[in-house]
């Protein structure tokens, strides 16, 4: 199988954003949306946990 080497460098360039993006969307998670979860009542955590479930699955599945 041969490929081009223009073909080649667009994979890796679509792969490079691909894998910047997760590495941003990871490190905003962890820097400033983990941390909010501390200013949420215990009382109504677990409905606030439910609706972040389903707000948030589509972006980092």
């Amino acid at each position: 199988m041969v490929i081009e080497i223009g073909a080649l460098e667009s994979v890796i360039g679509v792969h490079l954003l691909a894998t910047w993006y997760m590495v941003g969307l990871i490190w905003f998670v962890q820097i400033v949306h983990y941390p909010g979860f501390q200013s949420i009542p215990q009382a109504g955590f677990r409905d606030y946990a439910n609706r972040h479930v389903r707000r948030w699955s589509g972006i980092g599945a």
